[in-house]
């Protein structure tokens, strides 16, 4: 059993993926990652991550969705949004769950403490998110 939080990224760029995890895992957390909606998706049902990092342009569906469908699987979910998009905004039905402007990140980001800011954040808001976690699958 790991008693490391967890942590999913959804991002179709392998490198960013694989720098984000590796820089994740280097600050004490525990990685998944998924570079499409869907494997997203079928790894937030097996291994129930407590924040969850989504690109907004994925190739199968975009991050809005998958963020609706991640959120109706596991309501605690933490999400930070990460997007190459400058013009993006959240759209309403993203609103009318507890997301808001401080939950996006733009790329390319040249602070990453920004990002790990946000993950503790979303941590310490939701207490039960640093329990213990299911062991992870692949």
């Amino acid at each position: 059993m790991s008693a490391l939080p967890v942590i999913l990224i959804v991002e179709d760029e392998d490198f960013l993926r694989s720098s984000l995890a590796d820089y994740l895992e280097d600050h004490g957390y525990a990685v998944l990652t998924a570079p499409n909606a869907e494997n997203g998706l079928e790894q937030l049902a097996r291994n129930h991550p407590g924040v969850c990092i989504v690109d907004i342009r994925l190739p199968d569906m975009n991050g809005n969705e998958f963020i609706l469908r991640a959120h109706a699987i596991n309501p605690g979910i933490g999400f930070i949004i990460f997007t190459g998009s400058l013009e993006y905004s959240l759209p309403d039905s993203l609103l009318e769950f507890g997301l808001n402007d401080s939950d996006i990140l733009f790329k390319p980001l040249m602070d990453m403490s920004i990002l790990l800011n946000k993950i503790t954040y979303a941590f310490s808001a939701n207490p039960s998110l640093s329990l213990p976690t299911a062991p992870l699958s692949a």
